[in-house]
């Protein structure tokens, strides 16, 4: 993975988690995993870091990311360079501050949501039309 993915990606991942805190939030996030088909070229649902927000007119948006443990090394040591410590960077002793592969977790801000361009089905974006109950788009971030 190199620099501008992980900028792309993680840098501004989420400030507030919610899992487990709204109840609504948890049967959306049910709902949507339950019903979800993936891209043909996707891995397994459960091999994602599943991230969700309520976007614009009650889209819920989803991404689902992939970081392997090379990734994850590389996240660690970009942060070493930095003085701050933004989102995924740990704080004090604690690990990185990203989802483990198959957690799902609900985001304050939908602009919060990871994102990056390239990377294959590293990377998933799902939208969620909540009021027709629909899938809008299920796809890789482009190409690897």
């Amino acid at each position: 993975m190199n620099l501008n993915r992980f900028v792309l990606t993680t840098v501004c991942l989420f400030t507030t988690a919610c899992v487990g805190e709204n109840g609504s939030n948890q049967t959306m996030i049910s709902t949507i995993e339950s019903t979800v088909a993936l891209p043909t070229e996707a891995a397994p649902l459960t091999s994602y870091e599943r991230y969700y927000a309520l976007g614009p007119d009650g889209i819920v948006i989803g991404v689902y990311a992939n970081h392997d443990a090379k990734d994850r090394r590389e996240i660690l040591q970009f942060c070493e360079t930095l003085d701050e410590r933004p989102f995924p960077c740990p704080i004090g002793q604690g690990g990185l501050r990203l989802a483990k592969a198959g957690e799902s977790v609900w985001i304050s801000d939908f602009k919060d949501l990871p994102g990056m361009s390239g990377g294959g089905c590293g990377q998933i974006t799902v939208e969620y039309e909540t009021a027709n109950k629909r899938f809008l788009r299920v796809e890789c971030s482009g190409p690897h």
